[in-house]
């Protein structure tokens, strides 16, 4: 395993997978000293009987969710996508609370290990189609699916497992929330979040550097601090709104062409 790989492995590690709230200790202290709202909400049971429901802040970390610093087979993708961090709506809690599979989906996914061989990308894998991220990711990836369904003459569903394989998802902050209000100078100092970016500079960069890679920055290059090339593809702020991957999109395009080529 790739030493930077390990690294970022390890930070994830420390969490405590058993008790919420699910965040990192390093974090913890960073976040409380900033004042970051982090919800009390634990589970869904918590989220339908709280006595705020439909009035929490939008911007509150939901630390009762598993992080999703990523998703994807991080050993195996070819195009790794980098994003600010993951949305949330309570069908999250939900899923995450009554199905068994899909929470130690969202444990193996995080240690990489034991992944869906055929849809690593686990929010791609029909058997979680009832989730928010299957009806997110599927949608953005709906042309690229189309066109190597055709392309590979197989079945949607023969393609949308050759989208799961390929693609990996890295997140700048790995806690869900319904919009984004952490400040730059809090994410700057974060053990995820510095983690999160070590690995791509120490392992993805040069990967990519050698056209063995593709990266695209749907959002927050101020985070990623990339420089744009042939293999990295770096969103305007005009194309990170949609974060389209269309095939008309730079993005979609982009991962057309390099598919077809390795």
């Amino acid at each position: 395993m790739p030493a930077a790989l390990e690294n970022l492995l390890k930070t994830w590690q420390s969490l405590d997978l058993n008790n919420p709230p699910y965040i990192l200790p390093g974090d913890q202290k960073i976040l409380d000293e900033s004042k970051t709202p982090i919800s009390s909400i634990r589970d869904f049971a918590d989220w339908h009987s709280d006595k705020d429901f439909g009035q929490r802040l939008p911007h509150e970390l939901q630390a009762g969710l598993l992080p999703v610093p990523f998703v994807g087979d991080l050993r195996k993708a070819r195009v790794f996508l980098l994003t600010l961090n993951p949305g949330f709506e309570s069908l999250d809690l939900y899923g995450e609370d009554t199905n068994g599979d899909f929470r130690k989906d969202l444990v193996n996914n995080l240690t990489q290990s034991g992944l869906d061989s055929e849809y690593p990308f686990l929010t791609l894998n029909p058997k979680y189609s009832w989730h928010g991220g299957y009806k997110y990711w599927s949608k953005r990836f709906s042309d690229l699916i189309a066109f190597f369904q055709t392309e590979r003459k197989c079945s949607f569903r023969q393609s949308l497992a050759f989208i799961a394989q390929n693609m990996a998802v890295l997140e700048a902050v790995p806690y869900h929330s319904t919009s984004f209000k952490v400040s730059h100078k809090t994410i700057a100092t974060m053990e995820s979040c510095k983690a999160i970016r070590s690995y791509v500079h120490k392992e993805l960069i040069p990967r990519a550097l050698e056209e063995k890679i593709l990266l695209i920055v749907l959002r927050a290059n101020w985070f990623w601090n990339l420089d744009a090339s042939t293999s990295v593809i770096i969103y305007k702020q005009s194309e990170a709104i949609g974060s389209s991957l269309s095939l008309s999109s730079r993005g979609g395009k982009a991962i057309q062409s390099f598919l077809i080529k390795s």
